[in-house]
């Protein structure tokens, strides 16, 4: 296995009981490359923005940290893209996450939607890094990989959220309506959260794995009620601190 059992798009469905092992192991090292591969799209992104914005002087008190941030991103990077090509010979192309909706009205609004944004990327793949890291059942190259990303991303997500609330404390103070941004925030995040869900489930990856009907057996999973539950643990952390800090509102976040 690549991962473990309870991180397959299929856990906790009809799907998991009647697979047999050997597509099991499958679905678990194209789900694998999926992973990974939209570490690659997600860490390209976050780069883009990032650079847009260090040494810059409304960032200039994070320079240090953001050229770090620069450095390290670009290394996770690196390696997930040489796993993939070592052991499946190919990357997924990603369907685009885009990092804005609807049209924001201020810098800082712009600048507190790319941390966000930022931080639930963040907080979906140390969820899964962690669990693989510490997993007895996936080879040692694999879990090294993950414990490895997992150690300096847990720092990632620390700084992330300190930034996330300095930047949302300048949004509130500078915008012109701040019930408005705070809406628009809000439907942002939603937004951006059931996307990110939405990408794990791909018909390319359990095309791969041998699966019949691919694009049936996509829809199926990402509507299965059994899937919830497993998507708010991925986001549980994220909601949770962006709801303390009254950047989320208290409705259901549907995943």
């Amino acid at each position: 296995m690549w991962m473990d059992a309870e991180l397959l798009t299929i856990y906790g469905t009809e799907y998991m009981e009647t697979f047999s092992e050997k597509t099991l192991i499958e679905i678990s090292k194209w789900e694998s490359v999926n992973f990974y591969s939209l570490n690659i799209h997600g860490i390209r992104e976050a780069l883009v923005e990032v650079a847009l914005r260090v040494d810059t002087p409304e960032f200039q008190f994070a320079d240090d940290f953001l050229h770090h941030f620069l450095g390290e991103e670009n290394e996770h990077m690196w390696f997930f893209a040489k796993i993939c090509k070592d052991y499946s010979g190919k990357i997924y192309r990603i369907p685009e996450i885009k990092m804005f909706e609807g049209d924001e009205t201020t810098p800082e609004e712009r600048d507190l939607v790319v941390f966000v944004n930022i931080l639930i990327f963040e907080e979906i793949v140390e969820y899964i890094n962690m669990r693989v890291g510490r997993s007895e059942v996936v080879p040692p190259i694999i879990r090294q990989v993950n414990w490895l990303h997992h150690l300096d991303e847990s720092r990632h997500v620390a700084f992330g959220r300190r930034m996330v609330v300095l930047l949302h404390q300048r949004l509130m103070s500078a915008a012109p309506d701040p019930d408005a941004a705070r809406a628009r925030l809000d439907a942002h995040i939603r937004g951006y959260m059931a996307r990110s869900i939405d990408v794990l489930y791909r018909a390319e990856v359990y095309r791969d794995a041998g699966c019949s009907d691919p694009f049936r057996m996509r829809n199926l999973l990402r509507q299965h009620p059994a899937r919830r539950a497993h998507h708010n643990k991925m986001l549980g952390r994220a909601i949770g601190f962006l709801r303390d800090q009254t950047i989320l509102g208290d409705g259901e976040v549907v995943l």
